[in-house]
C-alpha cells in the first residue's frame, strides 16, 4: 500500500506539467517552432507511461494475481526490463538538445530491449497456458498481468521512436 501511494504521488507530480501546459507555453513563446509539434507529440506518450505504471500497481494491490514459482524469474525479468527501457528512456531525453546522439543510441537501445521483454512477454504466456493445473480464468488473469507489465516496455518504445523521429534531419542519418 506504501508503494501505491509513492507512485500516486509521483504521478501526481509529473501531472503538473501536463501537455496542455507545455503546449500552451510552447506556442506563446514561440519556443522550437520547428519541432514543437513532433515535442508535443512526444510528449503526450510519455505522459502515458506514469499513468500506466500508476494502473498497474493498482492492479496488482486490488487483485493480486497468485503467480506460480515458475513463473517468478521471468515476471521478474519482464518487470526489469520495463524498469531498463524507462531508465534508457530518461537518459535519452535528457540529451535531446544537448547531443543528439547520445539520444539516438539510448533510443536504439531502448528499442533493443523491448524486443527483449517481447520475447520474455511470449514465453511467460507460454509458459501459462502450458500449465494444465490452472484453470482457463487464472491462466487469462496471469496473461493479462504479463500483458500490462510489457506495455510499460512498449509504451518507452513509443516515446524512443518519437525522439528519434524529432530530431533534426542531420542526426537521424546515424540510425
Amino acid at each position: 500500500n506504501q508503494y501505491i501511494l509513492k507512485i500516486t504521488g509521483l504521478e501526481k507530480i509529473i501531472g503538473n506539467f501536463s501537455p496542455p501546459d507545455v503546449e500552451r507555453r510552447i506556442y506563446s513563446e514561440t519556443l522550437i517552432p520547428e519541432i514543437r509539434g513532433d515535442v508535443l507529440g512526444m510528449l503526450e506518450n510519455l505522459d502515458k507511461i506514469p499513468g500506466q505504471i500508476q494502473g498497474n500497481a493498482h492492479s496488482f494491490n486490488t487483485e493480486k494475481p497468485k503467480v506460480d514459482s515458475e513463473l517468478d524469474k521471468n515476471f521478474l525479468k519482464l518487470c526489469d526490463y520495463a524498469s531498463e527501457c524507462i531508465a534508457l528512456l530518461i537518459e535519452g531525453s535528457r540529451s535531446f538538445f544537448v547531443d543528439k546522439k547520445i539520444t539516438i543510441e539510448k533510443c536504439l537501445e531502448v528499442a533493443k530491449v523491448e524486443s527483449e521483454a517481447d520475447k520474455v512477454s511470449t514465453e511467460l504466456k507460454k509458459t501459462i497456458f502450458a500449465n494444465s493445473k490452472n484453470g482457463l480464468a487464472t491462466k487469462v488473469h496471469l496473461k493479462y498481468f504479463v500483458e500490462i507489465m510489457d506495455e510499460v516496455a512498449n509504451l518507452s518504445e513509443d516515446v524512443a521512436d518519437r525522439l528519434i523521429i524529432s530530431l533534426p534531419v542531420s542526426y537521424t542519418h546515424l540510425r
